[in-house]
């Protein structure tokens, strides 16, 4: 039947790392011979790269946001894509095609994709790369790794609340931290683990500041920039302004200083502490529905993604398109990678 004709792609982001190779094998077998038993069409189980996914991120954004259309010029006003996921945060954006060209001579199309769009109207360039390890899960766990470095200790965490303990994983192991928040200390903590001091790298080797675009941060090349392209926000920048009452739909256009703003304001709130002995803390007042768990991290959590943003060049007077799924044709899509790989399986 139908399922027989269907492929159906299956991939792990690189949240996988977490796990070791047997165990990465063992679970890739169970889900091939689950999907074996289904009957679809195989079009691959595998580990996705961190270049892949940002490329089947900005194609489904774009898809959704009806940027590719049939004929020469296919894509129409294209938007960039910055995805804060758990282990990574990805960034792709349209390149003109003398762009390209130019970070081609300059020995920086590492960091170039040329990949075919939709209704088969021919290929584009675009910007895209992943920032392995600074997700917002990992960049917590890189405080913890880099906190004596950076002149401060497990005992004096800057973005957790005074008084308050907090345990990660760190390389297997638990490590756990306590809290002294002081908001600007929190700042001072992100901007080191970010390294924004590294210059970009080429085979290797230090580039140097590149004649075309800047640094941006962990030693990586940013290209010319998204321009006048408009810059859509998703996943966890999404959670984050939903959990401090800044978005109430599921795309909402914000300014980007709002991210400091709230970091600001959560860090202010949280950092007296959470304890709950006897009245409820003024943070769940605050914040209401938000679990301890979610409160003890928010300071950290929206620090990071203000430095993140400006980092990447975002100016705070620049609107953002934050969003958590996407209409189309009265539809609400996630604002996802699935549909970009589903694309990308269909154009193949």
């Amino acid at each position: 039947g139908q399922r027989q004709v269907t492929p159906l792609a299956l991939r792990a982001t690189r949240a996988l790392e977490d796990l070791n190779n047997q165990q990465v094998d063992d679970l890739l077998d169970q889900m091939k011979s689950h999907i074996a038993a289904a009957g679809f069409k195989d079009a691959g189980i595998q580990p996705m790269g961190g270049s892949e996914e940002a490329i089947a991120e900005w194609t489904s954004v774009n898809m959704l946001m009806g940027c590719f259309q049939p004929g020469l010029r296919g894509v129409h006003s294209p938007v960039a894509i910055v995805d804060l996921g758990g282990a990574t945060v990805q960034i792709a954006y349209y390149l003109h095609d003398r762009q390209a060209s130019e970070a081609k001579r300059k020995h920086l199309d590492g960091y170039i994709s040329r990949i075919k769009l939709p209704f088969g109207s021919g290929p584009v360039h675009i910007y895209r790369h992943s920032y392995g390890g600074y997700g917002l899960y990992s960049a917590k766990v890189r405080s913890y790794k880099e906190i004596e470095q950076a002149g401060f200790g497990l005992k004096r965490h800057p973005c957790l609340p005074s008084g308050i303990s907090a345990s990660l994983r760190v390389q297997r192991r638990a490590v756990v931290a306590e809290g002294a928040m002081n908001r600007f200390s929190c700042a001072t903590l992100i901007d080191y683990i970010l390294h924004k001091e590294l210059p970009c790298m080429k085979d290797g080797q230090a580039a140097g500041p590149p004649k075309m675009g800047n640094c941006s941060f962990a030693g990586a090349w940013m290209g010319p920039g998204p321009g006048p392209q408009k810059v859509v926000l998703a996943s966890y920048f999404y959670d984050r302004m939903r959990d401090v009452g800044m978005v109430s739909n599921y795309s909402q256009t914000i300014r980007a200083a709002v991210f400091a703003e709230q970091a600001d304001r959560a860090c202010s709130v949280t950092g007296s502490g959470l304890n709950t002995n006897s009245a409820p803390p003024k943070s769940m007042l605050e914040f209401p529905g938000l679990s301890m768990e979610r409160l003890r991290w928010l300071c950290f959590d929206l620090t990071f993604q203000a430095r993140l943003l400006q980092a990447l060049g975002m100016a705070e007077s620049q609107e953002l398109l934050v969003v958590k799924k996407i209409q189309y044709h009265s539809l609400n899509f996630e604002a996802s990678w699935a549909l970009g790989v589903a694309i990308g399986q269909l154009n193949k």
